[in-house]
């Protein structure tokens, strides 16, 4: 076993340690049980995999009687499914979740194993595949282990991904995704297997079928790496991989909507996205709030703040796509009227970016370990130190990590 593995599994264990136990301490207190989104992926989840179906009929019919996902009832016991009740449209063909179809794709086989508990645990481990990108993308930084198992784990293990991680929501699976498409556009010179890059654009691809507001960044990653690749290569036989699953993707995804909605760009009215003061007050929020800054929830993350003049100095064509990707991710849902998420954990809708923007974090602090270890090393021993403070907090009752009504100081 070399060197590199052991300190990527290292990383990976304690972020799984972190996020575990934070998870099984709130369902061992009855805490943060599945509210809000939750309970409707799930019913998606128990369709697909107990009757093989996307309309919602049967399973929400189902979860009214047995009460399996949700606890205090999504509706009376005698209920009829219907969108007055849930969170369903009357399409053309039936009933259909006006939630995206991607995340209770990969979730139904965790559901089918183990249900709610499962499919948690499911999100918790593949949550873990932010601290593997983050662990690549710091080697294309530094070759010092120290400094990239530092700051990866001071990075990762952390605000807002521990307690985010069992959460049932595609926002850190998209992010991951984003991310990583990201340092496939740093790393396309590296020889990889026709299979591996076919089921990384695959990746890339879903994001989509997840939300369709992640089609923006997935429109970006694909045309840049699209760039890329011919500008490097002119390798057509690469580009086909990335190009045909997108074409494929999309034609599939837009049958289903209009199967299910009528129409090919889901069930979203018009009025979903509202710029106002609001919404740029929410944009600063999901940076800066107390509760739904990403920036204040893990502040060593400020140092990529003070960063990105110096990732634009390494790369500017890299700086461009990670700036595109990452508003992409974030202004869409500061628009969103549903202001910060709805009934959900305190900087949801910044969890995607917030991933992403791992990427000029990294660089900052590699910067700073070139220059000045010994302030590398109260920074970064700070924020872990700090990070400890944050999870004795919200690992036990005392903190409520729910949105806040508007109301709140």
């Amino acid at each position: 076993m070399n060197k590199t593995f052991t300190t990527v599994y290292s990383l990976v264990l304690i972020y799984l340690v972190f996020s575990s136990v934070t998870f099984f301490t709130w369902h061992h207190q009855g805490r943060y049980d599945v509210t809000g989104d939750e309970p409707h992926y799930l019913v998606m989840a128990s369709g697909i995999t107990r009757y093989g179906v996307f309309e919602q009929t049967i399973p929400y019919r189902e979860e009214f009687k047995t009460r399996e996902i949700y606890k205090p009832g999504l509706a009376p016991v005698d209920a009829e499914p219907s969108p007055k009740i849930q969170h369903i449209a009357q399409g053309p063909n039936g009933l259909y979740n006006v939630h995206n179809i991607g995340l209770p794709l990969i979730l139904s086989f965790s559901f089918m194993l183990g249900g709610v508990l499962g499919s948690k645990i499911f999100m918790i481990i593949i949550s873990g595949l932010a601290v593997v990108v983050a662990w690549k993308i710091s080697g294309l930084l530094t070759v010092d282990s120290k400094t990239r198992f530092l700051s990866t784990l001071a990075t990762c293990v952390a605000l807002p991904l521990i307690p985010a991680a069992n959460q049932i929501y595609p926002d850190i699976l998209a992010g991951i995704i984003a991310l990583s498409g990201i340092y496939w556009f740093m790393t396309t010179n590296m020889h990889r297997s026709a299979f591996i890059e076919g089921f990384w654009a695959a990746a890339i691809v879903f994001l989509p079928w997840l939300q369709v507001k992640f089609a923006a960044p997935c429109v970006i990653l694909i045309i840049a790496l699209t760039i890329r690749i011919y500008l490097k290569s002119k390798d057509i036989k690469r580009i086909a991989r990335l190009l045909f699953p997108a074409i494929l993707s999309f034609s599939i995804l837009a049958f289903y909507n209009h199967y299910a909605f009528g129409r090919f760009s889901g069930p979203y009215q018009s009025g979903a996205l509202h710029l106002s003061k609001s919404s740029l007050m929410v944009l600063f929020g999901l940076h800066f709030d107390q509760n739904q800054g990403f920036l204040l929830q893990n502040p060593l993350m400020l140092v990529g703040v003070f960063s990105v003049g110096a990732l634009f100095v390494h790369s500017k064509k890299l700086t461009l796509l990670w700036l595109l990707i990452f508003l992409s991710l974030i202004v869409p849902n500061s628009l969103h009227p549903n202001w910060y998420g709805g009934w959900s954990f305190s900087g949801r809708f910044a969890w995607a970016a917030a991933i992403v923007f791992i990427l000029p974090t990294l660089c900052g602090l590699v910067r700073l370990a070139e220059a000045n270890y010994k302030a590398y090393r109260l920074i970064v021993g700070s924020a872990m130190i700090l990070q400890l403070y944050f999870f004795c907090q919200y690992l036990f009752p005392g903190i409520d990590l729910y949105n806040k009504p508007s109301s709140t100081w």
